[in-house]
């Protein structure tokens, strides 16, 4: 349970230090426009583009 909390922890932390992602602190949930999230949706899918953390 511990692990899966800082794995999800992880991510949103790397998100909210991309380009284009917000955080709104009153839902307390990552933010972006359609196009900022499809852009993050195709980089996921090409590995060579992802850096690990």
């Amino acid at each position: 349970m511990l692990s899966k909390f800082k794995a999800e922890f992880r991510v949103v932390s790397t998100l909210r230090t991309l380009s284009g992602f917000g955080w709104d602190d009153t839902r307390k949930m990552v933010i972006a426009t359609d196009e900022v999230w499809d852009a993050y949706l195709v980089v996921l899918s090409i590995p060579s583009l992802l850096i690990v953390y």
